[in-house]
């Protein structure tokens, strides 16, 4: 499929999801089962494989997953009502099932200020499971999220072939879930919020889970140990996609060099090389 087919396509696809979500919020809530097993949210970074595992876990029949109901392209609930009230209202429609939803790092402050008031204010609503989906190498996940930004794909299904796309890194322009920010900077913002959560974690049950580990090399690692962690029965399923941009940092930066040069003697030289 070329570009501009795709595009067109996710823009029919975004447009789909935001009246769905437009008409959901003006249903009434329906009332959450006691005898439900614990519900459950994944908290990344983003271009850290929600993507893959979310569809997996919504394939799951013991789970109901909303994947990431407060992203962009969910944009009408902002609009219609509170996110403790919208949230409220996907609860019900797990009925029996575990409910599990994502949530980017951008979009955790709708809950809180920090992530003890984040987390707290999920735990009101009945989120009683913590999924932590970190990468390690950030600047990786950066370069992806940059890509997929400035017109690059950020979906490739598992049986496509790969694609090359390789990027010019203005270091003082790159994209994170929170937006535009210099490089340097972007690094460190990400760095001390995964760190941030990580502590804050500490004495509530969670599940720790890195994408190099459990997801990069095959998704279904990283899936088993959410479906065991929630108490669910693991389906026999496939990864729906594939990673995007698996090639070498020295391939995918034309400008490898120069930000070599800009992380000469930083914390985050070494991921220049993974």
């Amino acid at each position: 499929m070329n570009q501009s087919l795709w595009k067109m396509r996710k823009a029919i696809t975004g447009r789909i999801y935001r009246s769905y979500v437009f008409l959901d919020s003006r249903c009434p809530a329906l009332p959450v089962p006691k005898t439900r097993p614990g519900n459950v949210v994944m908290i990344h970074p983003r271009r850290a494989g929600s993507t893959v595992l979310g569809y997996m876990l919504a394939a799951t029949p013991g789970i109901f997953w909303d994947h990431e109901v407060f992203g962009p392209e969910y944009g009408y609930w902002r609009h219609q009502t509170t996110p403790e009230q919208f949230l409220r209202r996907r609860l019900g429609r797990a009925l029996f099932r575990s409910y599990g939803f994502e949530c980017s790092t951008a979009e955790a402050p709708n809950f809180g200020a920090d992530w003890p008031r984040v987390l707290d204010k999920l735990g009101d609503l009945g989120i009683s499971r913590l999924v932590r989906l970190e990468r390690r190498n950030i600047l990786r996940g950066i370069v992806s999220n940059t890509i997929a930004h400035t017109g690059g794909r950020s979906k490739l299904r598992a049986r496509a072939a790969p694609i090359f796309q390789p990027i010019h890194l203005d270091p003082e322009r790159v994209w994170t879930a929170e937006g535009q920010n210099a490089l340097l900077p972007a690094l460190a913002k990400v760095s001390a919020q995964m760190t941030g959560l990580a502590h804050a974690l500490e004495n509530r049950p969670h599940l720790s889970l890195t994408y190099e580990d459990d997801v990069a090399r095959d998704p279904v690692v990283g899936y088993q140990r959410i479906c065991a962690f929630l108490g669910v029965a693991a389906a026999d399923l496939a990864p729906r996609y594939r990673p995007v941009n698996p090639y070498p940092l020295s391939r995918l930066l034309t400008n490898f060099e120069a930000i070599a040069a800009h992380l000469g003697g930083t914390p985050y030289a070494w991921m220049l090389e993974e």
